[in-house]
């Protein structure tokens, strides 16, 4: 089975795995087919991992991917586009 049953996903291609009151985030087959290969882990993170929520824009980074098609960023929000998805809630 490409997807197991036991995780939920999201449209953006992660999984979650819920155990109790914790979750387990990952990427999908799918969305690491797309996305390319992640290259480098934020090995800061494994002594650290409080970096997420303290510097989630610096050295709370999760992974490094490649590239593929580089046209795809300009799909992507903005920054101005992304505060107004929050605003709608």
């Amino acid at each position: 089975m490409l997807y197991p049953d036991e995780l939920r996903y999201l449209d953006s291609h992660q999984w979650v795995k819920v155990e109790q009151d914790r979750g387990t985030i990952g990427i999908t087959q799918y969305g690491q087919e797309k996305m390319g290969e992640v290259i480098e882990v934020n090995e800061k993170l494994r002594d650290n991992p409080s970096l997420i929520n303290s510097d989630p824009y610096g050295e709370g980074w999760l992974i490094k991917i490649r590239l593929f098609n580089l046209s795809e960023v300009e799909s992507l929000l903005t920054s101005l586009e992304y505060e107004k998805v929050i605003e709608k809630g």
